[in-house]
């Protein structure tokens, strides 16, 4: 997995659009609002012996220095999990095909790890923790 940070949203933005053009995903308005873009990889090779083997980059996370909270990584990460245990996993490949469910699944999960890295940072538990 790659993980970029970019030191401002516009730079993040320019930068997945790049990347969605290149891979023949045109999606002009699809990052007019993301503080985050994760890019899942599907990538297999053929070797010479006709054995396939899957390229190491699962996913590659985008984030700028401004949105860098454990809700928004949480969110992403959600995502390329998702794409790899589809890969790993699954027969067909994909968790389900429907991106507004998988995009709820994912707010869901980096609001709920959000709220309670708040609450442990508030009982003051990090503080004792040290090995984490």
């Amino acid at each position: 997995m790659r993980v970029s940070v970019y030191p401002d949203v516009e730079s993040m933005r320019a930068a997945a659009l790049r990347h969605s053009k290149r891979e023949g995903w045109i999606r002009e308005d699809e990052y007019g609002k993301a503080h985050a873009v994760t890019h899942t990889h599907d990538v297999r090779f053929i070797d010479g012996k006709g054995e396939e083997t899957r390229s190491p980059l699962a996913a590659h996370i985008r984030m700028y220095d401004g949105a860098l909270g454990t809700g928004v990584l949480t969110h992403e990460v959600t995502h390329a999990a998702l794409s790899i245990y589809g890969q790993d996993c699954l027969q067909g490949g994909t968790v389900h095909e429907d991106m507004d469910r998988e995009e709820i699944l994912c707010y869901l999960v980096g609001d709920l790890a959000a709220r309670i890295v708040n609450k442990i940072y508030e009982f003051g538990y990090y503080e004792k923790s040290k090995d984490a």
